[in-house]
């Protein structure tokens, strides 16, 4: 995870993140977001993301979906 501030209220943050699970075989699968988070008030925001790929391709490729 990486944060960089934009300012005293915004942040960005990159996070890399990946999961197993029995029926692909625990096989890794990983993604890359981008989280624009708001801090403003007593807990932090998320605002607006970006996915980098395409989860839900991802998960139908491995018949995680329908």
């Amino acid at each position: 995870m990486e944060e960089t501030a934009i300012s005293r209220e915004y942040s960005i943050v990159k996070v890399h993140w990946g999961l197993t699970l029995m029926k692909t075989g625990n096989k890794l699968i990983e993604f890359d977001v981008t989280y624009f988070i708001q801090k403003i008030g007593p807990e932090p925001k998320i605002i607006m993301f970006i996915a980098h790929q395409d989860e839900e391709r991802a998960m139908k490729e491995l018949g995680l979906l329908g």
